[in-house]
C-alpha cells in the first residue's frame, strides 16, 4: 500500500502544481471562466461575479501549495481534506456542466427576484487547464474521476495507514525527481512549455531548503509560506504583463487570415452537425427522437402520421477541421461597414489598441497609447481601436484621450481573447500579429521602422 500511497503523491501533486500554474500564467482568462460558471442563467451566482479575478487568483495559488505540500508531505492530513473537498467539488462542477441541456428550458431568477423561463447558458469548456489543454466538461470530469482514485490512496494514507509525514531527505530525493520527471513529460508532450518545470522545482526546491534550515513547530509554516512567495511572485508578473506562454489563437506569430479559413478552403472535413427532432404519431401518441440524418435517410416526413412537435440544435454529431479563429472576429465602423480586411490586409504595420470596455479602462495608459499613436502615424503606421463601445461613447473616449485613430466595434469575447489587457497594443503585418503589449510595458515609436517616406 505504501508503494501505491507513493505513486499516487507523485501524481496528484505534480498534476496541481501544474494546473494551479496553467491558470495563473492567464488568471485572466481563468477570471472570464468563471464569469461564465457564475452567470444568471449557468450556476445562478451572479453576486460572485466582482469577486471573481480574487477567486481566480486564490484557486491558482491555492492548488500549487496543496501539490507542493502533498510532495514534501507537509500538513498531511489537512492537505488530504483540502485535496478531496476540492476534487470532490470540481467532480460535481463539471458533472453539472456536462450534463447541461442548452436547449431545455428552466426558471430562473433575476437579479430583481422575477422568476423567468429561458434556456440556460452552458459552460462548454470547463477551464481546468486554461487554452493549453481545452477540455469539454466530459473530459474534464473524467479527469476529476481519476484525480479522484488517486486522491483516495493518499487519503487513507493520512487517515487510516498514517504513514504520511513530512519527507526525509530520502523521501525528498525520490519524490521530487519522480515529481520533476512526471511534469517534464507533460509539458513536453501536452504542453510544449518547459517553464513548468523550473516552476515546479523552484517551489519545491524553496520548500526543501527552508525545512532543512529552520526548526521549531512553525517549519510546515514557514514552508508554506515561502511557497506563497513565489508562487504570488509568478501571479503578479502574469496579472501585470502578459501570460509567459499565450496558447490562444491569437499569439504572437499566429496568422490570423489562416486561422479563420473554413474547413472547405483548407481541403479539410469539417464537423457535422445535426438538427435533433422530437416526433409524434398523431394516431398512436408515440413519440420517439432521431436528428437530421436519420430523419432524411428513412424519408420520415413521407409517413403523414408522424409530425415534429420539436426541435433543437444544431448539435456536432462528428468532429472535423474548425477554424481556430471563429467567424465572430469582425470589426465593423460606425456605419456598420466590415473593416476586418482593412485591419488583415497590406504589408504594412497595423496597431491595434484593444479595449473591451472603455468604462474601465486605465486612461493614464490610454494617453501614453494616444501619444504613441500619434508617432506610429507620423512614421506612415496605421492605427486603430478596438471596443465594444458605441459610438457616442467612443467620440467622447477619443476626445478625453486626444486620439486621432478610428475606433471599430467588435464582439466582447474576441476582444477579451485576444489580449489580456485593457488596454493592451497588438501588432499585425498582413494578418500575422508580430507583437503584443500590457499597458505596462508600452514600446516606444522608435522601435518601429519609418514607413512614412514610401
Amino acid at each position: 500500500m505504501k508503494a501505491i500511497v507513493l505513486i499516487s503523491r507523485i501524481i496528484v501533486g505534480s498534476i496541481f502544481i501544474l494546473s494551479g500554474l496553467i491558470k495563473a500564467n492567464d488568471a485572466i482568462g481563468f477570471e472570464y471562466k468563471l464569469i461564465e460558471y457564475f452567470s444568471e442563467k449557468a450556476l445562478g451566482f451572479p453576486d460572485l461575479i466582482p469577486y471573481a479575478l480574487p477567486l481566480a487568483i486564490f484557486i491558482c495559488l491555492g492548488e500549487i501549495l496543496l501539490g507542493v505540500a502533498l510532495l514534501v508531505g507537509a500538513f498531511p492530513k489537512l492537505t488530504n481534506v483540502l485535496l478531496m473537498v476540492m476534487v470532490l467539488f470540481f467532480g460535481w462542477l463539471t458533472y453539472y456542466t456536462a450534463s447541461c441541456d442548452p436547449f431545455e428550458e428552466k426558471t430562473f431568477v433575476d437579479a430583481q427576484g422575477q422568476e423567468y423561463i429561458a434556456t440556460p447558458e452552458c459552460v462548454l469548456e470547463c477551464g481546468c487547464f486554461g487554452n493549453a489543454i481545452p477540455l469539454t466538461p466530459w473530459e474534464s470530469f473524467t479527469k476529476d474521476m481519476v484525480l479522484l482514485f488517486f486522491v483516495i490512496f493518499t487519503f487513507l494514507g493520512a487517515f487510516v495507514w498514517k504513514n504520511l509525514k513530512l519527507n526525509t531527505a530520502k523521501e525528498d530525493t525520490v519524490i521530487v525527481t519522480a515529481s520533476l520527471a512526471f511534469t517534464a513529460m507533460f509539458s513536453l508532450l501536452m504542453l510544449d512549455w518547459l517553464f513548468p518545470i523550473l516552476f515546479a522545482a523552484m517551489a519545491l526546491g524553496v520548500a526543501i531548503l527552508i525545512k532543512k534550515y529552520s526548526s521549531g513547530k512553525q517549519k510546515e509554516i514557514v514552508m508554506a509560506v515561502g511557497v506563497l512567495v513565489v508562487c504570488a511572485a509568478f501571479q503578479y508578473y502574469t496579472l501585470e504583463h502578459l501570460p509567459v506562454k499565450d496558447y490562444r489563437p491569437y499569439a504572437v506569430g499566429n496568422d490570423l487570415v489562416d486561422g479563420m479559413k473554413t474547413a472547405d478552403e483548407k481541403g479539410l472535413e469539417p464537423p457535422t452537425f445535426v438538427t435533433m427532432y422530437e416526433m409524434t404519431n398523431k394516431d398512436t401518441g408515440e413519440m420517439m427522437e432521431l436528428d437530421s440524418e436519420k430523419y432524411l435517410e428513412d424519408r420520415i416526413w413521407e409517413n403523414k402520421a408522424w409530425e415534429i412537435t420539436k426541435s433543437w440544435g444544431p448539435i456536432k454529431k462528428r468532429d472535423g477541421y474548425e477554424p481556430p479563429i471563429p467567424p465572430d472576429f469582425e470589426f465593423s465602423d460606425y456605419d456598420g461597414n466590415d473593416m476586418t480586411p482593412t485591419i488583415l490586409e497590406g504589408k504594412d504595420l497595423v496597431f491595434l489598441n484593444v479595449a473591451y470596455d472603455l468604462d474601465y479602462t486605465d486612461m493614464d495608459a490610454q494617453k501614453e497609447i494616444s501619444k504613441l499613436a500619434d508617432e506610429l502615424m507620423k512614421k506612415g503606421h496605421r492605427v486603430y481601436g478596438l471596443s465594444t463601445a458605441g459610438q457616442e461613447q467612443c467620440e467622447q473616449f477619443r476626445h478625453d484621450v486626444q486620439s486621432a485613430y478610428p475606433i471599430f466595434s467588435g464582439d466582447e469575447k474576441i476582444l477579451k481573447t485576444i489580449v489580456r489587457a485593457n488596454p493592451g497594443l497588438v501588432v499585425l503585418k498582413g494578418g500575422v500579429v508580430q507583437a503584443k503589449y500590457h499597458y505596462n510595458d508600452l514600446p516606444e515609436a522608435s522601435e518601429f521602422p519609418d514607413f512614412s517616406a514610401r
